[in-house]
């Protein structure tokens, strides 16, 4: 599908800047790749003062607690039945109207809700340059940091790949083979495959 809209688009010519606001299916397949493997398993901070967490568990002053993104995006009651299947339409929001999701980016992406899909952080202390501004292009340049920089460049990246390259799996891989390497991830610095993944790209 994104190759189609690549080609639609882009044409012969190489993706650029100018073009990212019509490559729409590109960010909503990473934002499916990090709704079910996100580069941090959570996003830890610390407590300033005593406090109470849903009014009645004390947490300490110092005490370091943050939400569990993997179980977050992949909780029924937000994503639906097909939690746990990659589906980057659920995030195309481009002739849908309100179907009573959260839209995003100028409306057309969208969320279940807001607090329900957070990678990058939410409220005052998320990633550096969070805007919703990447469909638009219509941003000034201090801006262009943070997520904003790591949203051009994936979708940048991949439609310059698979204008040349078809991508495909080793023989002996397939879907579900890749899911459970995936799923065994383990946290480094960021969170990375348990093992190697095997892929062959051929010419188009």
């Amino acid at each position: 599908m994104f190759v189609n809209e690549v080609n639609s688009i882009c044409g012969d010519q190489l993706p650029e800047f100018k073009h990212l606001p019509e490559l729409v299916y590109g960010l909503c397949i990473m934002y499916e790749i990090m709704r079910l493997f996100p580069v941090l398993s959570t996003l830890p901070r610390k407590s300033g003062k005593d406090c109470f967490l849903q009014g009645k568990y004390l947490i300490p002053k110092g005490t370091s607690i943050g939400p569990d993104l993997i179980n977050l995006h992949r909780n029924p009651k937000y994503w639906g039945p097909d939690y746990n299947e990659f589906h980057p339409s659920r995030f195309d929001n481009r002739g849908k109207g309100d179907q009573g999701w959260h839209p995003i980016m100028d409306g057309k992406l969208r969320i279940p809700s807001k607090g329900a899909f957070i990678p990058f952080g939410e409220g005052p202390r998320n990633c550096l340059g969070e805007s919703h501004n990447f469909i638009t292009v219509h941003c000034k340049a201090e801006n262009n940091v943070g997520r904003r920089f790591a949203e051009v460049e994936f979708v940048t990246c991949l439609a310059l790949v698979l204008q040349k390259w078809r991508i495909k799996l080793v023989d002996g891989w397939d879907k579900e083979r890749v899911f459970k390497v995936l799923d065994a991830s383990v946290q480094y610095a960021t969170i990375r495959p348990s093992s190697k993944i095997p892929i062959v790209l051929r010419k188009r």
